[in-house]
């Protein structure tokens, strides 16, 4: 995180393409809009920064072990970050990590994560990805997974699941 202001600075940015910006909590947002005014100041033409990403994970094994809190916490945190966000006109992303299982604790229940997006998706994300961490997913947990948002009402239609195209076409089970 330390080089992100290294890193867009010297980005050639192409036009019509966003360019979400990892924001871990509020002194991130803080850099990044800081970061926003002096790039749009000196170089106007350049797309702006116009898209954060949050995240926060399914497990508080893993929530503690790689951000030092709990999912609760990270949630009472992130909401502070994408009311910002949203504020100053930027979109806002979000992501969960361990949706299938967690290294630390294992299993994780769909509700589990479910309850998760659908606390990403009121505090304004507009769309979740939903990431299998550490590679435990198979057909049928992700379908599981997908039916459990599906019974929380959450749409589909704006979560990302990587390869989720052959999961999906597999099993009509959760339209």
């Amino acid at each position: 995180m330390g080089t992100t202001k290294e890193v867009l600075q010297q980005m050639n940015r192409r036009p019509g393409v966003s360019y979400p910006v990892l924001v871990p909590n509020t002194n991130g947002l803080e850099a990044i809009l800081a970061l926003r005014e002096t790039d749009e100041a000196t170089t106007p033409r350049k797309p702006p920064l116009n898209e954060i990403a949050i995240f926060t994970a399914a497990s508080d094994m893993f929530s503690i072990a790689t951000t030092q809190g709990d999912v609760k916490g990270s949630i009472k945190s992130l909401r502070e970050v994408a009311r910002k966000a949203r504020d100053a006109g930027l979109k806002v992303r979000g992501y969960v990590s361990t949706v299938i299982s967690c290294p630390y604790y294992g299993r994780i229940a769909p509700t589990k994560v479910a309850d998760v997006a659908k606390e990403l998706f009121e505090m304004g994300c507009y769309e979740v990805s939903l990431g299998d961490t550490i590679g435990t997913g198979t057909k049928s947990t992700v379908v599981a997974l997908l039916n459990e948002m599906t019974r929380h009402g959450l749409p589909l239609d704006k979560m990302a699941v990587s390869d989720a195209s052959s999961f999906l076409s597999a099993s009509r089970e959760w339209y």
